[in-house]
């Protein structure tokens, strides 16, 4: 059976803001990043148990190549459940939070 991704709406809204920032320098720079990110998800669903476990002995993560974001998301059965996109460059404790109340 294949894998399905499924993003929260936190997730959504994380990669909305990113889409947005990399816009405003650029078109095509905002297209790069939306680009990166289909190439991350195709990764984590052709081997989702193969990356780092980085939070609380389930949340995995995958680091975007080109951009300071990481796909954050937990495994459940045939499933990645996206929990954050997040950008690297924020406070880390900002993460944590985030992932304590999902």
């Amino acid at each position: 059976m294949p894998w399905l991704i499924t993003y929260s709406s936190q997730a959504q809204s994380d990669v909305r803001l990113g889409f947005r920032h990399y816009k405003a320098i650029s078109e095509s720079l905002g297209k790069y990043f939306l680009n990166e990110l289909k190439q991350a998800e195709e990764a984590v669903l052709n081997a989702p148990e193969a990356f780092q476990v980085r939070f609380f002995d389930r949340v995995r993560g995958y680091p975007l190549k080109k951009f300071p974001f990481l796909i954050l998301y937990v495994v459940v059965e045939n499933s990645v459940y996206v929990i954050a996109v997040f950008n690297t460059n924020l406070n880390p404790d900002l993460i944590e939070a985030r992932l304590k109340s999902q």
